[in-house]
């Protein structure tokens, strides 16, 4: 079976868990650099409502969500495109443009160079040197730089999480009005006060953002682009009709205003990545790159192992994947990537890696973690017939059109009426679980 682009990004658990011989569910994924706060708490009332409009095709245009993200950015909504995730609108772009080269600074994302080359342009990698700290040098890429030329910069990088100049990047766009410039934004939400590069006086800049990945909602595929008027019309005609679901547009029109959340993402990744750098570093065999997104790039300095083989043991032995990136160009079987997570997670890596290299430990690292807890509410009456069941049933009713699930439970044995409070709430293969209850009524 083909998987294209795929197969060697992060996040594909079906693969990492048959390499690792586990469930998938048991797996701690540090390759994908997702939010480790997960979904806002609005995301599961927004689909549950959204479903009915399943039956209807999608807004082929998103024009709510384009009106939502242009507020966002102080923008008419008609500078914006939408896309099912940012990469579809990487591949559009090369075709829109009409250039006939690509200069990427690398290493870097690694579906660039496919886009580019799909879209018939020659490819040009620009180095970013290991003994500059893989730091993207302006002057020296203005060199480099000739008309018909596509340039396409990652704000910030990936996989190094470092963040380039932006007003040197503007220079550039100003200085080569021949040449486009793309800056891939995919992980600038989680950078404090970065803001976007994105300016509507420069009509050879665009950016493109991801949704995905600072919202943890990577299987609903979001994205959008921000272009100019002209250049967004003509990105519109090359993204396959109704590529953004009814589900992804009313989750994306709904996450652009939880600012509370956004700051708590933003406060809990520079803490932690502040807190795990300074565990890797630690570490004899490890050298640690000091980037700004919710991902660490390292290198194994040990010539006894590679990361690959680093990747194979935490994997086998501990169940936990991280990204190796020798595929990346300009990179070799040394270097990977990891993703920042909570702290007890973290602290998991930190311990697993201890196992595999033999080196210190940081402060005292927290066992990992068993099944978390379902929050519970209990309801309790004085006699029989005082209407626990009809309100449990009214709410089991109410928090699964909101999308939870929930499990009745009879606490004390009196009568088993937890099935009959599940049967009439609708839930229709319902078991009484005491274990993960939501709900316990006594």
């Amino acid at each position: 079976m083909t998987t294209g682009g795929t197969e060697h990004h992060g996040g594909n658990l079906r693969r990492l868990a048959e390499k690792a011989g586990l469930p998938r569910e048991s797996l701690l994924d540090f390759s994908a650099n997702i939010n480790p706060l997960g979904p806002p708490e609005n995301l599961r009332p927004v689909i549950s409502r959204t479903l009915e409009e399943v039956v209807h095709y999608p807004d082929p245009q998103s024009i709510e969500l384009a009106e939502a993200v242009g507020q966002a950015f102080g923008l008419d909504p008609d500078h914006v495109v939408l896309g099912n995730g940012s990469t579809e609108l990487i591949f559009a772009l090369p075709r829109a443009l009409g250039m006939t080269r690509a200069v990427i600074p690398a290493p870097c994302y690694v579906d660039y160079s496919r886009a580019a080359e799909l879209g018939g342009l020659e490819v040009e990698f620009f180095p970013m040197p290991e003994e500059q700290g893989f730091v993207l040098d302006c002057q020296a890429l203005q060199a480099q730089i000739r008309s018909k030329d596509l340039v396409i910069v990652g704000l910030p990088n990936n996989p190094t999480g470092m963040c380039p100049d932006l007003e040197a990047l503007h220079a550039l766009a100003g200085n080569n009005p021949e040449a486009f410039f793309l800056l891939d934004e995919a992980f600038a939400d989680f950078v404090p006060g970065l803001g976007t590069g994105f300016d509507p006086g420069l009509d050879n800049l665009a950016v493109v953002r991801s949704m995905t990945k600072f919202y943890a909602i990577p299987g609903l595929r979001l994205g959008f682009g921000l272009f100019s008027k002209p250049l967004a019309s003509l990105v519109r005609e090359r993204v396959p009709p109704w590529s953004v679901n009814v589900l992804a547009q009313a989750v994306g029109v709904s996450v652009l205003g939880q600012h509370e959340y956004a700051d708590r993402t933003r406060a809990l990744v520079s803490t932690a990545r502040h807190g795990l750098q300074r565990s890797l570093e630690q570490f004899p065999g490890l050298r640690v790159f000091p980037g700004q997104a919710n991902y660490l790039f390292g290198q194994v300095t040990s010539g006894s192992m590679s990361a690959q083989g680093l990747a194979e043991k935490l994997l086998k032995d501990h169940g936990i994947a991280i990204r190796v990136c020798d595929n990346y160009h300009g990179l070799d079987e040394r270097f990977f990537r990891v993703a920042v997570k909570t702290g007890p997670e973290n602290d998991q890596l930190v311990s697993a890696l201890s196992a595999v290299l033999g080196g210190p430990l940081s402060g005292q690292v927290r066992a990992r973690p068993g099944k978390t807890k379902r929050p519970a509410l209990m309801f309790q009456g004085t006699s029989s017939n005082a209407g626990k069941s009809v309100l449990v049933s009214a709410l089991c009713r109410i928090l699964l059109q909101d999308g939870l699930r929930v499990a009745p439970f009879k606490a004390q044995n009196m009568s088993l009426n937890s099935y009959v409070a599940g049967r009439w709430a609708g839930l229709r293969s319902f078991r009484p679980r005491p274990v993960d209850s939501i709900l316990k009524f006594g």
